[in-house]
């Protein structure tokens, strides 16, 4: 009999833990708001064509003058060099660079476009018979000028990069590294926790990042949340670092984060952080002492209880 209310207050307990320890609900940090548009605008701003050795080909990018005057806008073919501080994707080199940019043409090399019209730029590859096989980042510039109002000489308004990632076929290798970054290892509860990673291009071709996300594996379904990476695309040798917060964790649980990326290949790179503890906040102890207490209580006087009896049979 007197079991009964100690095995009914462990079960409550058992599920009163049981649903705290639900994976929390992913919410993404609202991300900073977008500045005012250009009046020049470009598509689409990348390509990424493979060519073979001894073929050519071409693309074709489109400038939109949105503003209210006409442009003149000159073309520029110019190397682009892999930078981690612009997102693992091509900048222009201020020296050097590779030999790919030799290969391109575009057309036309100046054009004069008024107000609201379009004017496309078509960019010609041809890749040498005897190229090697590899990523080869080019650019090509466009730069808007427009004569200023009052007459006193040229405003330049806008440059612009339109991102030309070439693939000459061959032996190219496809591979990722993701390195997380450190996380509290005990957050309150109905708090954040953020999380960031460093996706990597350790192989010698293109990445393209399909899926990138942050799930936290507790007792029950793992929940996710994707990692904030508009751009998604990464040469050899580049990385960019992405985030997210996850909001109003659960009461009382332990996870372990995991930070999955797969590419649109199909190859998947996961890596772990350490557990986490959410700690709940006073009141939930305060229930936890007022649940546990009293059968600690009661057992403590049955156990006097017999000790007495045990005694007066002994005697």
């Amino acid at each position: 009999m007197g079991g009964r209310p100690l095995t009914t207050i462990t079960a409550v307990l058992a599920l009163a833990c049981w649903l705290l320890l639900l994976p929390p609900v992913a919410q993404a940090a609202p991300g900073a708001a977008s500045g005012a548009s250009s009046i020049v605008n470009v598509q689409p701003a990348r390509h990424a064509p493979a060519v073979p050795p001894g073929e050519a080909a071409s693309v074709q990018s489109v400038l939109h003058n949105r503003g209210e005057g006409s442009l003149t806008v000159s073309s520029e073919v110019v190397p682009l060099c892999t930078a981690a501080e612009h997102d693992g994707l091509g900048v222009p080199c201020r020296s050097g660079g590779g030999p790919g940019a030799r290969w391109f043409t575009v057309f036309p090399a100046t054009a004069s476009v008024d107000a609201g019209d379009r004017q496309p730029f078509r960019i010609t590859l041809t890749v040498p018979v005897d190229a090697p096989a590899g990523v080869y980042p080019v650019g090509v510039r466009l730069e808007s000028e427009a004569s200023s109002a009052d007459g006193s000489g040229v405003n330049v308004l806008s440059s612009l990069v339109v991102q030309v990632l070439l693939t000459v076929p061959g032996d190219l290798t496809e591979a990722m590294a993701v390195t997380p970054g450190s996380i509290p290892r005990f957050v309150p509860s109905r708090g954040r926790l953020p999380f960031s990673a460093t996706i990597s291009n350790s192989g010698t071709s293109l990445v393209q990042v399909s899926r990138a996300e942050v799930g936290l594996q507790a007792f029950g379904p793992t929940a996710a949340q994707e990692l904030d990476m508009p751009r998604p695309v990464l040469l050899p040798g580049g990385e960019r670092t992405v985030s997210v917060t996850w909001r109003e964790l659960p009461l009382v649980g332990t996870y372990v984060p995991e930070v999955t990326v797969e590419s649109a290949s199909g190859l998947v790179v996961q890596e772990s952080w350490p557990r986490v503890w959410v700690l709940p906040p006073w009141w939930v102890w305060v229930l936890l002492a007022a649940a546990l207490v009293p059968p600690v209580l009661v057992r403590a006087r049955r156990r006097r209880q017999l000790r007495r009896i045990q005694d007066l049979h002994d005697r």
